[in-house]
C-alpha cells in the first residue's frame, strides 16, 4: 500500500519535495486527532536512496506505532552515500596507479613499522611484495591480516626522515609499473580549453583516472609550465610528491595513535591525497549541509523549521512526548533540530533522543549539547564496540572497516575525525583525544549516565538491548535474531525511560 503523507516528510536540499507545507500541517492535525500524545520522529541515515528510505519507513511504521502507542513520522531525504562510495571506490581500486601505489606504500610503511630502534632514520627495508599480496588476500577474505603490525609497534614508529623520504622517492622512480602509470595519467590530462568537451564532471579532465580535479589541475599547470619531471615526464612531480606525502602521513598517524589499523590507514591516505572527490567527500559535505538547510528561515519551504513551527502550534506547553530517533547521518538532523529549537519553542521544551551509530562529529554534538542541553530530557546512544566496528567491512575487496571508520578517515576535513558513534574515541589514551577542543571530554561527561551509551552486543534490561553487528543493522526488523535495538526503542516508546 505504501506509506502515506500523514506519516512522512520528504525533503530535497532541506526543502519540501514530494510533500508540502500543507501536507505537514495535515500530518500534525492527524497526530492530534489520534490522541496518542507520543510522537516518534525518525531520521534515516545517509546509506540509503529515497526509495529504500520509503521502504524502511513502511517497515518501521508499525514497529513504532504498535497499538496507538506512538505516532510515527519519518523524515525522508536525498542521500544514497553508500551507493556512490561503493561504485566509485570499486572503479578507483581497479586503476593501475592506485593498485601499484597501494602495494609500494604498504611495502615501505610496513618496513618502517618493523624497523629496529637502532635502524630508524637510516634505511628502511621494504616488506617484500609476496608478503603484501598474501596479507591483502587475507584482508579480502575477511581474515586477520598484518598481525605483526601490532598497535604497540605502530605507535612506536617515528616520523619519516628526509633520508627515508629520498629512499622512497628512489623506490617510486625506479619502479617501471608505477612510472608507466604516471606517464599515462600525465598524457591523459586534458588542456584547460578542452575540459568543456570532456565526458563530464566525473572524469574531471582525464579519461584515464578518477583523481580529484585539484590533482589534475596541478599536473596540468606543470605541463603548461614545461616542468620536466622524472624520466622526462611532464607533470610527474605532483604524483611522486603525493605518493611520498601518503607514506609520511601514514607513519605520522601511527606515531600519534591516530591510525585506523595498518591496511586501512594506507588506503585512507591514498584516497585523501588523490581521490577525495571520487570517493564521496563532496557528497558527504552536501548531505550535512542539507540537514542544516532544512532549518532555514522560510518555514513555507524549509522542512525542519516548518516541523518545529508545527510542534509549537499543536503543543506549545510540551504536553507531548516527542522522541527523536537518528540513525547514522540522521544524527546530524537531530542535532540541527535541537540547535534551532529555541527559535520556535520555549527554552525548557524537551525531547527524548535515541541515536543509532551516529555519524555526526563529536565536536558538533558537544557544541549542540553545550548550548541546547535544556531541550534533552533523556538520551540513549546505541552503537557498536570498536571490535565489531572494525569487522564491519564496508568494501570487502579494499577497505576492512565500517562506514563510520571510512567517514572519519576519508570523508571528513581531517583524517581520523572523531565521530560520536565510534567507541575508540571514548576509550583511547591518544593525547589528541584528551584535548578539550575535540569535544571528547565534554561528551564523555554528558553521556556518563546509566545506559546513555549502549554498545552492541548488549543484553540486559528492556530498552537497553542491542545486537547489531553492522552499521546498517540497528534498524533491522526482518531478522528475529537482530531486532533487539528496535525492540528497545519500542519499549522506550511504550513504557518511557524510568
Amino acid at each position: 500500500m505504501g506509506i502515506m503523507p500523514a506519516n512522512f516528510v520528504n525533503l530535497r536540499s532541506g526543502r519540501f519535495d514530494s510533500t508540502s507545507r500543507s501536507d505537514l500541517r495535515q500530518l500534525f492535525d492527524s497526530f492530534v486527532q489520534e490522541g496518542t500524545k507520543n510522537l516518534a520522529v525518525h531520521f534515516h541515515g545517509g546509506l540509503v536512496s529515497e526509495s529504500s528510505a520509503m521502504a524502511m519507513a513502511e517497515r518501521l511504521l508499525p514497529e513504532y506505532h504498535q497499538t496507538n502507542v506512538a505516532y510515527p513520522v519519518f523524515f525522508v531525504w536525498e542521500s544514497g552515500l553508500l551507493e556512490s562510495i561503493r561504485n566509485n571506490v570499486a572503479e578507483v581500486a581497479n586503476e593501475q596507479f592506485f593498485e601499484r601505489l597501494l602495494l609500494l606504500a604498504l611495502q615501505f610503511a610496513g618496513g618502517k613499522v618493523l624497523q629496529a630502534v637502532g635502524e630508524r632514520g637510516v634505511m628502511v627495508t621494504p616488506v617484500d611484495d609476496t608478503h603484501v599480496e598474501q596479507e591483502t588476500a587475507k584482508m579480502k577474505a575477511g581474515e586477520a591480516h598484518w598481525e605483526e603490525m601490532t598497535e604497540d609497534r605502530r605507535a612506536a614508529t617515528s616520523d619519516l626522515t628526509e633520508l627515508e623520504a629520498q629512499q622512497l622517492r628512489d623506490l617510486l622512480e625506479g619502479d617501471p609499473v608505477f612510472m608507466g602509470e604516471v606517464q599515462l595519467i600525465s598524457n591523459s590530462v586534458e588542456p584547460a580549453d578542452q575540459l568543456a568537451r570532456s565526458r563530464g564532471a566525473e572524469v574531471a579532465g582525464s579519461r584515464h583516472t578518477l583523481m580529484a580535479p585539484e590533482v589534475l589541475a596541478d599536473i596540468r599547470r606543470e605541463k603548461m609550465a614545461g616542468t620536466e619531471g622524472t624520466r622526462g615526464i611532464f607533470g610527474s612531480t605532483r604524483l611522486i610528491k603525493g605518493a611520498i606525502v601518503v607514506v609520511a602521513k601514514v607513519v605520522a598517524r601511527f606515531a600519534r595513535k591516530r591510525d585506523h589499523g595498518f591496511h586501512a590507514t594506507v588506503v585512507e591516505e591514498i584516497f585523501r591525497e588523490f581521490y577525495v572527490s571520487a570517493v564521496g567527500r563532496e557528497i558527504w559535505g552536501l548531505m550535512k549541509q542539507d540537514t542544516a538547510d532544512a532549518f532555514g528561515d522560510n518555514t513555507m519551504l524549509c522542512g525542519g523549521s516548518a516541523f518545529l513551527e508545527e510542534i509549537q502550534r499543536v503543543d506549545p506547553d510540551n504536553k507531548t512526548r516527542i522522541t527523536l530517533i537518528g540513525h547514522s547521518a540522521g544524527a546530524e538532523y537531530v542535532c540541527n533540530l535541537l540547535r534551532n529549537a529555541d527559535r520556535f519553542l520555549s527554552k525548557n521544551y524537551q525531547f527524548d533522543i535515541v541515536l543509532m551509530a551516529p555519524a555526526c562529529r563529536i565536536e558538533f554534538f558537544a557544541d549542540t549539547v553545550r548550548h541546547n542541553a535544556s531541550h534533552i530530557r533523556n538520551i540513549r546512544m546505541f552503537t557498536m564496540f570498536d571490535e565489531l566496528e572494525k569487522k564491519d567491512r564496508l568494501i570487502p575487496i579494499l577497505y576492512p572497516h565500517s562506514l563510520l571508520y571510512f567517514i572519519s578517515g576519508v570523508l571528513e576535513d581531517e583524517a581520523d575525525k572523531p565521530l560520536l558513534g565510534m567507541e575508540r574515541y571514548f576509550i583511547s589514551d591518544a593525547p589528541a583525544y584528551q584535548n578539550p577542543q575535540t569535544g571528547i571530554p565534554d561528551v564523555r561527561g554528558f553521556l556518563s549516565g546509566p545506559k546513555q551509551m549502549v554498545f552492541s552486543l548488549n543484553t540486559g534490561a528492556p530498552g537497553s538491548e542491542t545486537n547489531a553487528d553492522s552499521h546498517g543493522g540497528f534498524d533491522d526488523t526482518e531478522d528475529p535474531a537482530k531486532r533487539a535495538t528496535i525492540d528497545s526503542i519500542r519499549f522506550l516508546l511504550k513504557n518511557g525511560w524510568s
